[in-house]
């Protein structure tokens, strides 16, 4: 099984790094740079969201919006998105920046 899997993984890359015109040796280290450039937009964008929930609720606080519906929007979306930012961290992001050689190797075998 580990032989048939560790098989499968260097026909992969050899496969890859032909159609891309150059070596394996040249392409894992763009594989493991792609995870962090990954990582790195996922956790900015959490971020951005997060920060766009905060404005929202302290714009609606600051300016005493009378508008009920307005403040409800912004209570809702900060309750569903940090949730979806936790998940998408402890799911994606923290993986990729901890163990970016597994999360290139899944990368390639899910394609």
């Amino acid at each position: 099984m580990q032989q048939d899997l560790t098989q499968e993984i260097l026909n992969r890359l050899d496969a890859l790094a032909a159609k891309l015109g150059t070596t394996v040796e040249q392409l894992w280290p763009v594989l493991l740079r792609e995870q962090y450039a990954l990582a790195v937009g996922g956790a900015v964008g959490c971020l951005t969201m997060i920060a766009a929930c905060g404005l929202l609720a302290w714009a609606a606080k600051r300016a005493k919006w009378d508008n009920d519906g307005l403040n409800l929007t912004a209570v809702l979306s900060s309750i569903m998105v940090i949730p979806i930012c936790v998940a998408a961290l402890a799911i994606e992001i923290v993986p990729r920046l901890v163990a970016p050689e597994a999360a290139a190797l899944r990368s390639l075998l899910s394609n």
